[in-house]
């Protein structure tokens, strides 16, 4: 699973001890009752400030340093979902976590951008000046001027809230903030992961790369399970298009894909499978590093240069207690937001391909 570490976001400057020191319980506890945790809560205020000074806004709740987002309700009565913070002889270091797609766009070597706080236009030339020979001694140059235009980012919004007792906030018998912090990484990190890939540009989401147009889309794999020349042609279209096929270049599959590919000979009778496990059993395909996740398609297939996806964030993200709603039962709901968007530097960078069906 992809921690936020491993996402290189650049947050506030905290060390690891700093970091872990961090209570979610009391910040969120400060704002709901300030007289009586403020002080008790002073630092986990002051990262809020921090962060909120380094995003330039003024955020209507808590600001939290570290991009998270909660992802079910929380309660003590009700086991399954919290009960089992609350125990006699609590095994913490035991505790299981929920399997989740693993978050591997960010790993591939995706660019981060970070702290934004307008809209963003980065200047992209797309064509240049061309040189033409001069047929005779004295005559002129022909004339020719390069072409831009500009790689637009908009922050779009992701949500969710959960709902937790107050008493689980207070009575957990073990750093439950911890627990919720790694819970809304890995999930806001598959969220962002997903919109990366697939993400659709309509209904508040972020165009993705296999619907952002002028990649390079190949002929259909003719089966289920490409063959050698299917990949290679990958890599070849973007190469074709003067793409520098630099060390963050590489493909995306699903495991399934993986494991076809591992017992598919690269042509009949070599012995040889398309699927290479590389230096040290590294992940390995034509040569290039290979991401394995279950958030790409089944039969789908990414290669590209990484770097060349853009991955915007403004801000931090921004937590919103609410006592009221659920009062008479004692339960928090607590609202959690994060602005971010995807674009590419140059669609050509990417091939994108899959079986047709």
């Amino acid at each position: 699973m992809t921690k936020l570490a491993n996402i290189n976001y650049r947050g506030i400057g905290l060390n690891n001890a700093e970091a872990k020191k961090y209570s979610f319980c009391r910040a969120i506890l400060a704002q709901i009752e300030p007289l009586k945790y403020r002080d008790a809560a002073g630092f986990e205020l002051e990262c809020s400030a921090a962060a909120a000074k380094q995003a330039g806004i003024s955020p209507r709740g808590l600001m939290v340093p570290n991009d998270v987002l909660f992802a079910r309700d929380l309660s003590v009565g009700v086991t399954t979902a919290g009960g089992h913070l609350v125990a006699n002889n609590l095994l913490s270091g035991s505790f299981i976590d929920v399997l989740r797609n693993q978050s591997v766009v960010m790993g591939m070597g995706a660019t981060i951008l970070s702290d934004l706080t307008g809209n963003v236009a980065i200047p992209r030339k797309t064509s240049g000046s061309a040189a033409t020979w001069i047929v005779s001694e004295g005559g002129d140059a022909a004339q020719s001027e390069p072409a831009f235009d500009q790689v637009t980012l908009t922050p779009k919004s992701l949500g969710a809230y959960s709902i937790a007792t107050r008493q689980l906030l207070i009575q957990a018998s073990f750093d439950v903030e911890n627990m919720i912090r790694n819970d809304l990484a890995e999930g806001i990190a598959a969220a962002i992961d997903l919109a990366a890939l697939y993400g659709s540009g309509t209904s508040g989401q972020p165009t993705g790369i296999a619907n952002t147009a002028g990649i390079n889309t190949p002929t259909f794999f003719a089966a289920a399970v490409p063959t050698w020349p299917e990949i290679v042609a990958m890599e070849t279209a973007v190469a074709v298009d003067n793409n520098t096929l630099l060390s963050n270049s590489g493909y995306l599959v699903e495991p399934s894909m993986r494991g076809s590919l591992r017992t598919t000979e690269k042509f009949s009778g070599s012995g040889v499978m398309v699927w290479d496990e590389g230096p040290k059993n590294q992940n390995s395909l034509n040569g290039y590093k290979t991401g394995v996740t279950n958030q790409v398609s089944s039969g789908d297939v990414f290669f590209g240069n990484w770097q060349d996806l853009l991955v915007g964030l403004w801000g931090g993200l921004e937590i919103l207690p609410n006592p009221y709603k659920h009062s008479l039962a004692g339960s928090i709901e607590i609202l959690a937001m994060q602005s971010c968007d995807i674009a590419l530097r140059h669609p050509e960078s990417f091939a994108f391909n899959n079986d047709g069906v």
